[in-house]
């Protein structure tokens, strides 16, 4: 999916309560970025929307090479925003913490000190941060190799008053319970950069003791909240036992409940530690210490206003490594996307339990390959309990890089090893079906329709994605009222409208019932919020494949230079990943090259799409290519070559009827233009009985009638002729009428070829009582291609361009006729 016209969507990397973070690619400056995304439904809450907005000015209103550089902010056309940030490539400090334990003394500070630096900062430019936490501490690797942290997350930063400069805004109880200093926890709304220094030392006494100082959970803030305030100096002092004697004395500085006894300023307390440290950290203590008086750390204050009104100050910038800083490999992982999947247990080998964790987790970050080969190594000696659990893993990965017979293979494999009815079971058997479907094996669907329609215990979302999988299948096989029953159990569930990826999938199943009734507007809107559900799933492959079929709806619409614009935007996305609709996506920008009139670039491409279409086993996308080739071969006017690749579409798209049906009208087309009349309205005929019978296609409809109303003039059949005429135009009328938005419509008939050339024969045979005058050669030419018909490419290039102000995008509210 493409957030802001340049984002591309690659992975969720975190999920909170109001929006979600990805790893995306900036198409424009072709760089990796992380964007946040402010989830739809929160768009139109003013105190949301104020703090997300809030997050994104703090972040930018500091500059500093320990805090994560804001790009940019934007809002899409849905009303929500997003905020584009520096993408760091670390570990958490939560998980760095895991798999050492605990660090020592030094180590703690090289990594802290560096952040304090960085809220010294943004303490000067008026912001506090409110929400400092290991959670939101990456450690990363700067340029030459050193240990660089950065602190992120500034969604609960507060803007305080500043020399009348910046207005005050009033705080709410923000951050984590754990750190929070005692005045957030009474929801004062004057809190200041002090706050920030008390749960920097919460911070640093977790780092070194290896423990947590306030333990209450976060499903039970109030037991936390309570420990802050009445329990915070006997808590304190008992955490001294575990850190070295003078760092303890430092960090007491820094806990005070009342904050008028803290450590004034970040720059003071970060000043007091330095000083330790230069000075040698002191051993650990043996034996308890009282509670420490303020006197205690008057050595380590220094008289200054607070920081907050502060003009200058200690000239802080970037911390490079100190003398004694440790490096960062000793501490973490090689590779940064490793630290949190590589799957190796603290203090030995990785277990195949560890191995399987990170084959999933490979597949989460669309490192396919790297997910297959690794749940390849973990079969060889897995258990019981692992085997279907890699399985699953092999047909997930299969069929995203269009290895259908194996995902097939691998998908039985775990339907087998799973027990009936359980979520991992379901999974597999959406994909099996996904598999069987795309491989021409509609006949051998039926019997997980009998199968996915036994009643579970109880409801699962994994039986209503795998029934939406399902059903596409039987509808693309023609298989329309076993397809609607699977419909119907999904609208039954309790889940339909409560878990995202079955909305989302429920959404791409109207989509595909929407394209076979021939009703494009409803097809793009359902695409369009199906986009939406996947991406907030975090399923950034199928959110990908949606804004795909986002620029199919596009295509059918007539608005060819958008589409490709999506198409390109589609294949920047997907063939990084190698992902398997690739091929379908070069196929549908060669089609829509072509009707832009850039003929050589369009058979190319084309080209290129048949034969990765082919190495793939895709019959259906190889079937579409084929005949997109053949219309272009046909302007080109390589007929014989035409004929061939129409035949072989019709041969690849015998078990796909709607596809054939279109199929059946491009062979048709070729034949007019050999004028092989005859032949041409009984592959006419053919296509027409399959539209009858399947109600709608995905598309052509259109190019099938006006082959039949073409073919049965040129034959003679003047009334048939004017019959099918008279059908055709109401049909394509019908479907104009439910498209709301008027600049749709009209670039629906009029930039359409075939539509607005449907509506000139009907008008020349029907309103005008002509005689039914068949289409010559260069007519149906200029037809297929959309070249000479209603307007010349430059002329629909400007007509589009225009549109482009008026046509509704994702997310924009569709406009009222005058």
């Amino acid at each position: 999916m493409i957030i802001g016209r340049k984002f591309a969507l690659i992975r969720r990397m975190a999920a909170g309560g109001v929006g979600s973070v990805y790893e995306a690619q900036d198409l424009l400056v072709r760089r990796r970025v992380a964007l946040k995304l402010l989830n739809p439904e929160y768009a139109h809450m003013p105190e949301v929307t104020r703090r997300f907005l809030r997050e994104a000015r703090a972040s930018g209103a500091v500059s500093h090479p320990n805090l994560v550089t804001v790009l940019e902010m934007g809002r899409r056309q849905n009303g929500s925003y997003y905020i584009a940030q520096e993408l760091v490539r670390g570990t958490c400090l939560r998980d760095h913490l895991a798999a050492c334990g605990r660090l020592d003394a030094e180590h703690a500070l090289d990594i802290m000190l560096p952040v304090m630096s960085a809220l010294s900062a943004a303490h000067r430019r008026g912001v506090v941060h409110r929400d400092v936490k290991p959670d939101n501490i990456v450690v990363s690797t700067g340029p030459n190799g050193e240990m660089l942290p950065k602190l992120v997350d500034f969604g609960a930063a507060k803007v305080v008053k500043r020399r009348a400069a910046m207005p005050t805004q009033v705080g709410v109880l923000l951050g984590t319970p754990n750190y929070m200093a005692p005045e957030q926890v009474r929801g004062a709304h004057d809190v200041d950069s002090r706050c920030d220094v008390w749960s920097v030392a919460v911070v640093i006494s977790e780092l070194v003791s290896g423990r947590m100082l306030f333990t209450g959970s976060g499903d039970a803030p109030a037991v936390t909240y309570g420990q802050i305030l009445h329990e915070a100096q006997e808590r304190i002092t008992a955490m001294l036992d575990d850190l070295p004697t003078d760092l303890g004395v430092v960090l007491a500085g820094a806990l005070r409940p009342d904050r008028d006894d803290r450590y004034p300023t970040m720059s003071a307390f970060r000043r007091a530690l330095i000083a330790l440290d230069d000075s040698g950290v002191g051993t650990p203590k043996q034996t308890p210490v009282p509670g420490v008086s303020s006197e205690s750390t008057e050595r380590y204050l220094e008289p200054g206003p607070l920081e907050e009104h502060w003009s200058g100050g200690d000239d802080e910038g970037s911390e490079g490594p100190r003398s004694r800083r440790l490096a960062v490999d000793q501490q973490q992982p090689d590779s940064p996307e490793l630290a949190l999947s590589s799957g190796q247990t603290k203090g030995g080998e990785p277990t195949l339990e560890d191995q399987a964790r990170a084959a999933e987790q490979a597949l989460g970050r669309n490192a396919l390959e790297q997910a297959i080969a690794a749940a390849d190594d973990v079969l060889q000696d897995a258990s019981d309990e692992l085997r279907p659990r890699m399985w699953l893993v092999v047909a997930v990965g299969k069929l995203w890089l269009g290895m259908y017979a194996e995902c097939e293979q691998a998908a039985n494999n775990a339907m087998d090893a799973f027990e009936p009815q359980t979520t991992g079971w379901y999974v597999a058997l959406g994909y099996a079906a996904t598999a069987r479907g795309t491989l021409g094996k509609g006949d051998e669907l039926s019997e997980l329709v009998e199968a996915i329609e036994e009643e579970p215990d109880e409801p699962n979302a994994a039986r209503d994605v795998a029934a939406c999988r399902l059903a596409i299948m039987m509808l693309r096989s023609g298989h329309r009222e076993k397809a609607e029953r699977l419909v119907a159990l999904v609208q039954d569930s309790p889940l339909s409208d409560q878990h995202a990826l079955v909305c989302a999938w429920r959404d791409v199943v109207y989509a595909e019932l929407a394209t076979h009734a021939g009703d494009v507007s409803v097809y793009l809107a359902h695409t369009e919020a199906a986009t939406e559900h996947f991406t907030f799933a975090g399923d950034v492959r199928n959110a990908c494949l949606q804004w795909h079929n986002y620029g199919n709806a596009l295509m059918q619409l007539g608005a060819y230079e958008r589409a490709e614009i999506v198409f390109r935007e589609v294949l920047d996305l997907a063939e990084p990943m190698q992902l398997n609709l690739v091929p379908g996506a070069l196929a549908n920008l060669g089609f829509t090259l072509s009707r832009i009139g850039a003929l050589d670039t369009a058979w190319q491409v084309e080209s290129e799409a048949l034969r990765r279409c082919g190495e793939q086993g895709n019959r259906r996308f190889e079937a579409v290519a084929s005949i997109y080739l053949a219309l272009i071969l046909a302007m080109q006017r390589d007929l014989e070559a035409a004929v061939q690749l129409a035949r072989a579409g019709v041969t690849l798209a015998a078990t796909s009827p709607p596809t054939l049906a279109q199929a059946h009208a491009v062979l048709s087309a070729m034949l007019l233009l050999r004028d092989e009349s005859t032949e041409a309205l009984a592959e006419a005929r053919k296509a027409m009985e399959l539209l009858d019978r399947l109600g709608g296609v995905e598309e052509g409809e259109a190019l099938i009638r006006l082959m039949l109303m073409s073919a049965l003039a040129r034959e003679g059949d003047t009334k048939a002729a004017c019959e099918a005429a008279q059908e055709a135009r109401d049909r394509l009328q019908l479907r104009a009428d439910r498209i709301a938005n008027p600049s749709w419509r009209r670039s629906f008939l009029s930039d359409v070829p075939e539509h607005a050339r449907t509506l000139e024969l009907a008008a020349q045979w029907l309103d005008d009582q002509r005689d039914s005058q068949p289409m010559g050669v260069a007519q149906i030419r200029n037809t297929l291609l959309g070249l000479g018909g209603p307007a010349s490419p430059s002329e629909r290039r400007a007509k589009s361009d225009q549109a482009h102000d008026t046509q509704p995008g994702i997310g924009e509210q569709e406009a009222d006729e005058d």
